[in-house]
């Protein structure tokens, strides 16, 4: 068992998938363009949202109305549809119970992955959170899980980041760690290119950390 076990939140911990395709699907058809299918969206390799925009003819000029139009779309249709995954909680609160320390580090805002653990009862066994907003540059980089181990003064080589992203395992590889790719069924990348990118363990439920 590793001394920390740092968790990606959106498709790792929180199964968000669908309702951020269904919310992009209608910003593309309000500004009369073509959204790409459910497969083209996965197989996108980039953790930059605009890039799925960009390569449908949507200028720079746009992004401030794009994003505002889908964030109003999210929150008001969709963001009460987004759950918990059912082997989070079990597996987060068997790995703390067996003496192990939980982190999370997302691209998206410190602020935003606290009250989401607290709303799912999960914060209490997180000794460390680290936000897209924290640092200077965002996964793939290195930097946040760097920082989420600086912090609780464990090395890299005692912990593991467990995600759902092609650019989490490109993460965790440069922070010298060892990456463990979850595979969801409908998850942002298709298992054939999580297995791609090389991870030192692909599982298919996070409760399977259990008995490593």
């Amino acid at each position: 068992m590793k001394k920390l076990y740092l968790f990606d939140m959106d498709g790792t911990i929180r199964d968000d998938f669908s309702a951020v395709y269904e919310s992009m699907v209608e910003v593309f058809h309000e500004f009369g363009r073509n959204p790409p299918t459910i497969r083209e969206y996965r197989n996108n390799p980039s953790p930059d949202f605009w890039d799925t925009y960009k390569k449908r003819g949507f200028d720079e000029s746009e992004k401030q109305a794009v994003e505002r139009r889908f964030s109003e779309i999210f929150h008001s249709r969709y963001e009460a549809a987004v759950k918990i995954f059912p082997d989070a909680y079990p597996a987060i609160s068997g790995l703390k119970n067996n003496g192990a320390m939980i982190g999370v580090v997302s691209n998206h805002r410190a602020a935003a992955v606290k009250s989401q653990l607290a709303d799912y009862g999960l914060e209490k066994f997180v000794s460390v959170v680290v936000g897209g907003d924290e640092v200077e540059e965002r996964k793939p980089s290195a930097k946040p899980l760097l920082v989420a181990f600086r912090r609780l003064g464990i090395s890299p080589q005692n912990g593991c980041y467990v995600a759902d992203k092609t650019w989490d395992i490109m993460s965790a590889h440069a922070a010298g760690t060892e990456a463990i790719a979850i595979s969801r069924k409908l998850g942002q990348h298709e298992e054939s290119a999580l297995f791609a990118a090389n991870p030192e363990k692909l599982i298919h439920n996070l409760e399977e950390l259990l008995v490593e």
